[in-house]
């Protein structure tokens, strides 16, 4: 017993406290806050044979490097590397909670995927389907279309380009 109160008695400095903090605040922000927010999901009954399981997923615009709405480097970088993290756990938890037969992923879904050229396009593409993986069980579709309208001719051009790729 002796020992614990001179363990107990030990003062703790200002850094052991901000450590302790950041620590709790990156340990929430990174694991906690997804767990905590499904619990507030309605609870699913189990399903029937009849019954058929859809997530959609709408509008998760994927940033990217090429895009000139992002940020400035260096902040690209790490706005980026944020957004897909909660991009990719956000949608992992709702796979996770739901357990879907199919996956329909709804809407622009690549940021500024209209103004890519096709090599921009693609990566872009591939760097979707690598955050938004979907277990080879479930099936997908996406809908893919640009909601802002069109007022350039330059854009409209883009636009079609665009929608004859995807």
């Amino acid at each position: 017993m002796a020992r614990f109160s001179v363990c107990c008695k030990r003062r703790v400095t200002k850094k052991q406290l901000l450590l302790t903090f950041v620590m709790g605040v990156v340990l929430y922000n990174e694991w906690l806050t997804y767990a905590a927010t499904t619990l507030t999901w309605p609870h699913l009954t189990a399903p029937s044979e009849d019954s058929v399981r859809l997530l959609l997923v709408a509008d998760p615009q994927i940033l990217s490097l090429v895009s000139d709405s992002e940020p400035i480097f260096p902040l690209s970088l790490i706005t980026i590397w944020d957004a897909d993290r909660y991009v990719s756990r956000g949608f992992q938890m709702a796979l996770w909670k739901t357990k879907p037969d199919i996956v329909v992923f709804l809407g622009d879904l690549l940021n500024d995927g209209s103004i890519f050229n096709d090599t921009d396009f693609y990566s872009t593409l591939q760097h979707f389907k690598n955050l938004m993986t979907v277990p080879d069980y479930v099936q997908s579709v996406t809908i893919e279309f640009w909601a802002k309208i069109m007022s350039v001719d330059k854009d409209r051009e883009q636009y079609q380009e665009g929608v004859q790729r995807g």
